[in-house]
């Protein structure tokens, strides 16, 4: 067990209340993760319908979130029926009742973040919007009118968000359709079509503008186009949000014109000629209702999807989320906010950078160093090179790459249920220096990459702590450690990685010791790579000497070499991202070593009967079994995912 000095104390003492108080709270506060989710059907759809739970799933599946379906009746054929019929201004009524309700709802839920998050003062009442179709209409509004509770984040995927000015399936460059909307356009603006029908009330005839100015009931105000009655609180609430993703089908038949969904319309003058982009109208020109504000802040983020209206796929949705979170935070940790936050992350560096791990003194031997400051402040500081690290690698592998993984479900059930003191020690091939953070930000959900749960790792260190206290800090940060190349398993710095096995935190390692590019599981080289297998033995030593054998998870991937080629020494080719590649991971069953201990029994010394943590030559039969059958589990991985990959 880690120890810090009296030493210490003195300099927490300032800041103490202020980071117990806050290491969650910020840490949560700058990613915006697991904030509840609220989703908003469309015209003609129903929260019970099966496509919508379908993506309630998805997104609770993907963002470990709770997501809340909004309706707008009692019952499906009464949700479906009001999005016709009743008016926008009634529908808006009975969203935001459901709204204030989110609060109930996530105080019934058992989830430890959700209690968290009701708990905490600045984000209880918050949560994240997706709007389909006409529902973005209705979140839109909502945030312009009321915004308590607060919208963080809005996604609108394809959203009349400018209004529409045809009828589905008829765009106006022919005679024909013109005189329908015409025709459409001598009723649409009565007092009896405003009241019944939901999609005349955004109903944008530029032929008509005094009439729809006039007499439309809900789309001139909410873009506060009634300067009668123009209201500043629309224009404050909607350039209150921390970002606005704008998705635009391609070959939208349903929203004309199809730039409605990025705020475009057809201009007033030579209508349905021209088409006037965002920042061309004149809400965008007198920012009316905030757009502009948003827009010059960097917060507006444009999308677009190939296909027809509402033809989205899964993992389209899943990449715009992490897109906008990953951009929020890299904003966010640019700009930490308040004072007390400035001195919580202050006293958390300050900690890192005196209690950093130094080089080996030779031979792989540590130098005798007391840690000053507890392991909850070292969190602290961890925050802002964590949650970087995290949203630039999702980033990566789900904006920029495509990323598959099978057998995620036995990672995650580990990490959230294994008994309380085992350790989780999960063991993978090597083949770039994106590995890690990149394969765990690519498959887990934000809720197990903070500080105090992520990984701990070993680095190289001629690589990460031989460059003096500012790397060291940096890579400490990282939640890894030192360990030297060649220096044997009876190394003292490979015990420290062993402590956190005993502690029962995660740790993972690259048993190959080394990167391979070439995409086959590497490791050792030579005539006894036959006889005594592939890997390294610290692994298995740190298995067998462990006082609870940890929970031991296999883990393959495949063309991570891709994202970050390398030369035959290990250095990075170029830093630029690379784009457009597949990366495959397959996860795999807890490894049994229950048999190895069986039959190695007399071999087997653990940790409380050591006398030091130099190894006997009987004991490395033991750890060349264990590795064996590590590097077993690794094979039959790879095999899979060929296997896969050539279906």
């Amino acid at each position: 067990m880690q120890k810090w000095s009296i030493c210490g104390h003195f300099a927490i003492t300032l800041g103490l209340l202020v980071a117990l108080l806050n290491e969650y709270t910020y840490s949560i506060d700058c990613l915006k993760h697991n904030i509840p989710v609220l989703i908003m059907h469309g015209m003609g759809d129903a929260a019970e319908n099966t496509g919508m739970m379908k993506i309630q799933q998805l997104v609770s599946k993907e963002l470990d979130a709770y997501v809340y379906l909004a309706r707008i009746g009692e019952s499906k054929e009464e949700d479906i029926k009001n999005s016709y019929f009743m008016p926008m201004v009634k529908q808006l009524e009975i969203f935001s009742k459901q709204v204030k309700e989110v609060r109930d709802i996530l105080l019934q839920q058992r989830s430890e973040f959700l209690m968290t998050l009701m708990k905490n003062p600045n984000l209880k009442n918050g949560f994240n919007a997706i709007g389909l179709s006409q529902g973005n209409l209705l979140v839109r509004a909502y945030i312009e009118i009321y915004n308590s509770p607060r919208v963080f984040n809005f996604i609108s995927l394809h959203g009349p968000l400018g209004g529409v000015s045809a009828i589905p399936h008829c765009a106006p460059i022919n005679t024909f359709c013109r005189e329908v909307i015409y025709l459409i356009s001598l009723g649409v603006y009565s007092t009896l079509v405003q009241d019944h029908l939901a999609q005349a009330n955004y109903f944008r005839d530029p032929m008509a503008i005094t009439r729809y100015l006039e007499h439309a009931q809900f789309l001139p105000d909410i873009n506060n186009e009634k300067i009668h009655k123009f209201n500043a609180t629309y224009r404050n609430n909607f350039a209150s949000l921390d970002s606005l993703i704008l998705v635009k089908a391609k070959r939208d038949t349903q929203v004309f014109p199809s730039e409605s969904e990025w705020f475009g319309v057809y201009a007033d003058v030579d209508a349905f000629k021209r088409i006037l982009k965002y920042n061309e109208t004149t809400w965008y020109q007198q920012d009316l209702f905030g757009l502009k504000e948003l827009d010059r802040a960097g917060k507006i983020h444009f999308y677009e999807t190939d296909g027809d209206h509402l033809v989205i796929s899964d993992q389209t949705i899943i990449q715009l989320h992490i897109f906008q979170m990953s951009t929020i935070l890299l904003k966010r940790v640019a700009k930490i906010g308040t004072i007390g936050t400035c001195a919580t992350y202050g006293a958390g560096l300050i900690s890192l950078y005196v209690d950093a791990p130094q080089a080996d003194i030779g031979g792989g031997r540590r130098r005798d160093k007391e840690q000053v400051f507890p392991g909850w402040l070292h969190n602290v500081g961890r925050v802002p090179t964590v949650m970087a690290a995290t949203a630039v690698s999702k980033m990566y592998l789900h904006v920029l790459n495509r990323l598959t993984c099978d057998g995620n479900e036995v990672l995650l059930e580990n990490l959230k249920n294994r008994p309380k003191g085992k350790a989780l020690l999960t063991v993978s091939n090597h083949t770039a220096t994106v590995d890690d953070p990149g394969i765990f930000a690519g498959i887990l959900p934000w809720s197990f990459l903070t500080p105090s749960r992520i990984r701990w790792s070993l680095c190289s260190q001629e690589y990460c702590y031989t460059k003096g206290r500012l790397a060291s800090t940096l890579f400490y940060s990282a939640k890894t450690l030192p360990i030297k190349r060649g220096a044997g398993i009876n190394q003292e710095l490979l015990h420290d990685i062993f402590e956190r096995i005993q502690d029962g935190q995660w740790v993972h390692i690259f048993p190959e010791g080394k990167i391979t590019q070439d995409g086959s599981l590497g490791g050792r080289e030579g005539p006894d790579r036959d006889k005594i297998g592939r890997l390294k033995w610290g692994v298995g030593k740190l298995i067998a000497r462990a006082d609870t054998t940890p929970v031991v998870i296999p883990i393959y991937h495949v063309n991570m070499n891709k994202l970050m080629p390398q030369d035959e020494n290990n250095e990075v080719i170029n830093v630029l991202p690379r784009a457009n590649n597949h990366v495959f991971v397959r996860v795999g069953q807890p490894i049994d070593f229950e048999d190895l201990f069986r039959e190695y029994e007399k071999e087997r010394v653990k940790a409380s009967n050591a006398a030091s943590w130099d190894s006997e030559e009987k004991e490395k039969i033991l750890y060349s079994a264990i590795t064996r059958r590590i590097e077993e589990a690794l094979l039959n991985l790879e095999q899979q995912i060929s296997t896969n990959i050539e279906k």
